[in-house]
């Protein structure tokens, strides 16, 4: 693999899979010796890459590669585990199963719903970063990155391969998977398409030349995926077509979140600029944005639910912020 250009390396540095800035104080959050919940600073918190939610458990891991676990909708959090190498670039859970990937070839594994946490190990360039996962049935679970990196497991993570996922070198930033596929988005619009698991691939892009750095499965067969520029794109027949949706936000998205079943389903989209939004579906035009605003100059990566309570948290470059309250859910 050639040497990336030095305007790659400034992309790598500063993306993080998700396109902001990396160089930022770090989380001043540390766990009480006697291990009891640790409350996180929102405004002056560090650099959060990631964020993940399972019913009221929230995680978030951070670009020293610390993961945080919150039981209680955000209020209060505990380390579960550190890399000791990369930062934390996505965060999955399905059921019991749990993985985190990050910079540096960065790997962590958990059989017993986030409990515990394991380093896995991918024989990757120790500079390569991952930047996003999946936890898929019959124990398998997938990673993709940066330069087109996409890696496979077949064993909860003990042994992984290396699959050929696309012909060149763009970054694989985000994936999602139905029942019918498994879809991957990355750099100039590249869209990817899987229908057995991640063992052949196929390109079914070309509704949008932006990156794209985020997408989310909205149904057994749909897809949004969101990028540069405010581009957002929709796929009704398990990523095999794209349409185009109207953008009416210049902000360019990150990170994008499913909340909610049926007719009240909203994606919940993160961008720069502190742009934060909520999609939800349309009769028309199949999904349409319905309430956007701007929260704190930095960048999110993701919006998460606060559980029960129905809170909004943003997540990303100054740490966590909830949202104000507003028509961001049905």
């Amino acid at each position: 693999m050639s040497a990336p250009s030095p305007a790659r390396r400034a992309i790598l540095r500063k993306a993080g899979g998700a396109g902001f800035v990396l160089l930022a104080p770090g989380l001043h959050a540390q766990p009480a010796p006697d291990a009891a919940a640790a409350r996180l600073p929102d405004r002056r918190a560090g650099v959060l890459l990631a964020g993940c939610q399972q019913g009221d458990s929230l995680w978030i891991g951070d670009h020293r590669g610390q993961l945080y676990r919150s039981r209680d909708g955000g209020a209060h959090w505990r380390r579960s585990a550190e890399t000791g190498a990369g930062g934390i670039t996505a965060i999955v859970m399905a059921g019991r199963r749990g993985l985190a990937v990050g910079h540096r070839g960065t790997v962590l594994a958990s059989a017993d719903g986030g409990d515990s946490w394991q380093a896995r190990h991918i024989a990757t360039p120790e500079s390569l970063s991952l930047l996003d996962a999946l936890v898929l049935p019959q124990n398998r679970l997938l990673a993709v990155g940066a330069f087109g990196a996409c890696w496979a497991s077949d064993d909860g993570g003990a042994h992984w391969a290396a699959l050929k996922a696309v012909e060149d070198d763009r970054h694989l930033n985000a994936c999602a998977a139905t029942p019918a596929a498994i879809v991957v988005v990355g750099e100039r619009g590249l869209v990817l398409r899987s229908a057995d698991g991640g063992r052949s691939w196929a390109e079914t892009g070309g509704a949008a030349s932006a990156s794209l750095f985020a997408v989310v499965a909205t149904g057994d067969r749909e897809f949004v995926a969101a990028g540069l520029g405010g581009t957002l794109l929709h796929s009704a027949d398990a990523g095999q077509h794209w349409q185009l949706l109207a953008a009416q936000a210049p902000a360019a998205w990150y990170g994008a979140t499913l909340v909610g079943q049926g007719a009240g389903r909203r994606v919940l989209l993160a961008g720069n600029g502190g742009a934060v939004a909520s999609l939800g579906p349309d009769a028309a035009a199949g999904w349409r944005l319905q309430h956007q605003a701007r929260v704190g100059p930095g960048a999110w990566r993701t919006v998460l639910s606060g559980g029960a309570s129905r809170s909004l948290l943003a997540v990303g470059e100054t740490g966590i912020q909830p949202l104000p309250r507003g028509p961001w859910l049905a």
